[in-house]
């Protein structure tokens, strides 16, 4: 089961990558919504 979750994992990230900056763009989101409001990192 691992493996098979693994290897869905991989193959997402292979569709995310194709297509270009958007996987930037969503990471970067990512980590924005993760900040606190003042825009400080609260780990």
């Amino acid at each position: 089961m691992g493996l098979e979750r693994f290897e869905g994992f991989l193959t997402a990230l292979e569709r995310r990558l194709a297509t270009g900056d958007r996987f930037l763009r969503d990471r970067q989101r990512d980590v924005a919504a993760r900040q606190d409001p003042s825009g400080t990192d609260p780990a």
